[in-house]
């Protein structure tokens, strides 16, 4: 019995390494080339001069990343399909409410600056819209954690609260900022974790590598702006 156990449980084993780093890469790849070709046209016909340098970025490439990474790393750590859709529903909920926060927040900085890809900032989409998908996302994802399993509501609070954070200027150096964009990634594979029924160490070896991955990327891309 332990034997078929087992053989059952083996290829979720090897098959969550690859659904987790590369399929999610390649529907990265694909969204974002829907992401670029789709809403620049919508931002041409709402502006009469449109701006080439300027597309909005609705965030969808990286909501479906993460969305991702929260189910295959559940899938992974608990080989149970029905724990891995209820993975990705939460962090779907907790993608949407997170980024689009993040663009509510960063709108008049953005305005101010005169760049960006802010879709509010460059009045493609409207705030009650924005608004409206974040409540979306978290009434989502607080009532199947609720009914399902609280504790998966903690990685999601600690999404909501690091960006937050980073809209606070006396906290929001640019080291906070590196390591709090990493640790909102990280939080994915976490949250993972947590619908999987598993102790957060057992992704721990993900969280990390989502991370430093990103928090070096947001240093690079830093240091290339000072250019």
């Amino acid at each position: 019995r332990r034997k078929a156990k087992a053989m059952l449980t083996m290829p979720s084993r090897y098959a969550s390494p690859l659904l987790t780093f590369y399929f999610p890469s390649f529907l990265v790849e694909v969204f974002s080339l829907v992401d670029n070709s789709f809403f620049s046209l919508n931002s041409e016909k709402m502006d009469e001069k449109p701006d080439v340098t300027a597309k909005p970025d609705y965030r969808i490439a990286r909501i479906v990343m993460l969305t991702l990474v929260t189910g295959t790393t559940a899938f992974g750590l608990s080989g149970d399909v029905h724990s891995a859709l209820l993975a990705l529903l939460s962090g779907l909920g907790t993608a949407l409410a997170g980024f689009y926060l993040d663009h509510v927040l960063d709108r008049g900085r953005v305005k101010r600056s005169g760049g960006g890809a802010n879709p509010l900032a460059l009045g493609t989409m409207r705030l009650p819209a924005a608004l409206a998908l974040i409540a979306v996302g978290l009434a989502l994802t607080i009532v199947i954690a609720l009914i399902v399993r609280p504790l998966a509501l903690i990685p999601t609070i600690l999404v909501i609260v690091i960006v937050l954070l980073l809209h606070v200027r006396r906290v929001a150096t640019a080291f906070v900022r590196a390591a709090g964009l990493g640790a909102l990634q990280g939080l994915y594979a976490i949250l993972g974790a947590a619908w999987a029924g598993a102790p957060a160490y057992r992704a721990a070896g993900l969280a990390a590598f989502l991370l430093f991955a990103m928090a070096g990327g947001k240093v690079l891309g830093d240091v290339r702006d000072l250019d």
